[in-house]
C-alpha cells in the first residue's frame, strides 16, 4: 500500500502545482513531502536508502546509530529554523522531511523508537486514509 500512497502523493503533487495555487504554503508543502519520505521510507526503495546511508556513515568510523540521531536532530532543526525564517518549506526543509523517517531508521537512543512509531503511524494514517477515499 506504501507505493499506492507514494504514487498519489506525486500525482498530488503535480495536480496541485498546474492547477492551483497551493504549493505556495508551507503546510501544504510540508504535509505532501511527510507523506511521500513515510511512505517512501516504507517501501524497499526505502531499505535501499537506509543501507547506503549506513555504509556512508559507516565510512566515518564512528556509531551509526548515534551519529544518525545527531543528524535526526539537526534535520529537526534545520526544517523548525527554515520554515520558521520564511514561512516556506524550500529546498532545505524539504531535504530534512525526506531524510528524517529514513535517519530513524538509523538513529539509537530514546528517540530512535519515538521516530519510527511516528513514522509507522503516519504511513498507517495515509495509507487507511487513501484507502477510505477510494473505498478500497
Amino acid at each position: 500500500m506504501a507505493w499506492v500512497v507514494l504514487l498519489f502523493t506525486v500525482a498530488l503533487w503535480f495536480i496541485l502545482k498546474k492547477k492551483t495555487n497551493a504549493l505556495k504554503k508551507w503546510y501544504v508543502v510540508s504535509l505532501l513531502f511527510a507523506i511521500f519520505s513515510v511512505s517512501l521510507a516504507q517501501t524497499i526503495v526505502g531499505g535501499w536508502l537506509v543501507a547506503g546511508l549506513r555504509k556512508l556513515i559507516g565510512l566515518t568510523h564512528l556509531p551509526v546509530g548515534a551519529l544518525a540521531g545527531a543528524l535526526v536532530l539537526l534535520a529537526l532543526i534545520v526544517l523548525v529554523a527554515d520554515i520558521w525564517k520564511d514561512r516556506k518549506a524550500d529546498r532545505l526543509a524539504q531535504v530534512a522531511i525526506l531524510l528524517l523517517p529514513i535517519l530513524f531508521v538509523l538513529a539509537a537512543g530514546p528517540i530512535a523508537p519515538t521516530g519510527r512509531n511516528l513514522t509507522d503511524s503516519f504511513a498507517n494514517i495515509s495509507a487507511n486514509g487513501l484507502a477510505f477515499l477510494t473505498g478500497a
